[in-house]
């Protein structure tokens, strides 16, 4: 057989947006990215390991100004869809307003988000107020020592939606609510490097005692996630049980990944496809990016195979 990828998404990526809340993710570290970056480009898609094609489903841009804080981010969902933010800030860094513009078939909406910060004693109020005079406000909650304690999140009607504690550096709750119910209920856990290695959710939130489901993560030498295993959820108490295995495969330009794979194991049913992510970032010392075409082609086939050697050990 021929070996064939469709090169559309490949060919712009090797020539060469996000959501808001009332705090915003603004710099290059937010996103998994150096702390000098000054622009990325992001592609997402999937390889097919049959017919050894590639099928581009999102491209994010990111840009960072020369105080390394978002400048503006870029989105092509669809040929015919896109979105583009752009951030201005004050003179002090902090972030006053946010425009956006969303590009459709029928022709472009904008609008934009103002924002403001209010520090009183250990607390710090984030607003955001939108086109339409809707109000999110994002309340963070300092100890004496200037630590943080913890995060409540209220939407336009006042009601909380979100809040996240902090016990420590490396341990934090997330409940999200929903007409003053706990629909969701989550405790994390960082290892020493800071990095997310466990997570525990309560998979009947609201009740005591709930039922658990663990997750846990490995990483690699340079630091980046290469296993994580999905538990069944069980009683408090007992010991689970691994649902389903995720492996990360990566291509590196020295030390930062440009690109990644990710497959899965066990639960699932198996699949002729693989989620891959690509990456081009520039920051102020170099431009990564990954070798070229072909060494990407080979990249695919040769994790594919990987994950073919696993799945049949799974039988």
């Amino acid at each position: 057989m021929k070996t064939i990828l469709k090169h559309t998404a490949l060919l712009l990526f090797l020539a060469l947006g996000f959501t808001s809340t009332a705090q915003e993710s603004i710099k290059p570290e937010d996103f998994d990215l150096p702390e000098n970056t000054e622009m990325a480009l992001e592609i997402t898609g999937v390889y097919d390991g049959v017919k050894h094609t590639f099928t581009q489903t999102n491209a994010k841009e990111y840009q960072f100004n020369s105080n390394g804080l978002l400048a503006q981010v870029r989105e092509m969902i669809t040929d015919g869809f896109g979105s583009q933010d752009t951030y201005h800030y004050d003179g002090h860094g902090e972030l006053v307003k946010v425009d956006y513009l969303l590009g459709t078939s029928a022709g472009p909406v904008t609008g934009s988000s103002t924002h403001s910060i209010e520090k009183e004693d250990y607390k710090t109020t984030y607003t955001r107020k939108n086109a339409n005079g809707d109000v999110e406000r994002t309340i963070a909650f300092f100890n004496e020592a200037g630590e943080l304690r913890g995060k409540s999140f209220y939407n336009a009607k006042k009601a909380l939606v979100k809040q996240i504690e902090y016990d420590g550096a490396k341990t934090y709750r997330i409940r999200e609510f929903k007409l003053n119910k706990v629909v969701s209920d989550i405790v994390y856990e960082n290892n020493e490097e800071g990095k997310l290695a466990k997570k525990l959710k309560y998979t009947e939130p609201g009740k005591t005692p709930s039922k658990e489901q663990l997750t846990t993560i490995s990483y690699n030498e340079k630091g980046d996630a290469d296993k994580m295993f999905v538990h069944y959820d069980n009683e408090p108490g007992t010991t689970p049980r691994v649902m389903n295995t995720h492996t990360m495969e990566y291509v590196y330009d020295d030390d930062i990944w440009v690109a990644r794979i990710e497959y899965r194991h066990g639960y699932y049913k198996p699949s002729p496809t693989l989620d891959i992510t690509l990456r081009r970032i520039k920051t102020a010392d170099k431009m990564y990016t990954p070798k070229d075409e072909k060494s990407l082609l080979d990249f695919c086939k040769q994790v594919y195979q990987h994950y073919l050697d696993t799945e049949n050990k799974q039988d």
